[in-house]
């Protein structure tokens, strides 16, 4: 519809707009706002669209405490495949270990529809082998998590 195509136009702007002009110190005093105040904060952690953009930002800017927050927020949300496909979890230990576990779990899940002959998560589509190529990346890219992860 016309108005999905101007939404889709406005957020494209915006989006482009923070990642050239994002600043760590302007976006961490999001934190000191009040609650009704970084309200709009919650509900980009509640959109797919604004969620990859927090996703990609905690990636470029490791030392922000917002960004921080919203990652573990969106993990917390259980957005771990999301998480998993555009950053190296590794820099954020509670995280890592959240997708592993929730990405174990859903291989799982795979393992015993697959046996059974059915689907096992129809709001999940993800291929088996994209799974394992996430797992196989994120838990080889330190020593510290392939060790975690071989024990």
């Amino acid at each position: 519809s016309p108005q999905d195509q101007v939404r889709s136009i406005a957020e494209d702007v915006v989006s482009r707009f923070v990642r050239e002009h994002f600043s760590v110190a302007k976006g961490d005093n999001i934190l000191n706002l009040s609650k009704s105040e970084a309200a709009f904060l919650e509900q980009m952690i509640e959109n797919q669209r604004w969620r990859r953009l927090l996703i990609d930002l905690s990636a470029t800017y490791k030392d922000s405490a917002l960004l921080t927050y919203c990652l573990k927020s969106i993990s917390k949300r259980g957005h771990h495949r999301e998480i998993a496909k555009r950053i190296n979890q590794s820099d954020y230990f509670g995280v890592f270990h959240a997708m592993l576990t929730s990405e174990l779990e859903y291989l799982g899940m795979v393992g015993i529809a697959g046996a059974d002959g059915e689907e096992a998560d129809d709001e999940t589509p993800e291929s088996f082998e994209g799974v394992v190529s996430d797992l196989r990346r994120t838990c080889t890219s330190t020593s510290y998590t392939y060790y975690y992860t071989r024990e």
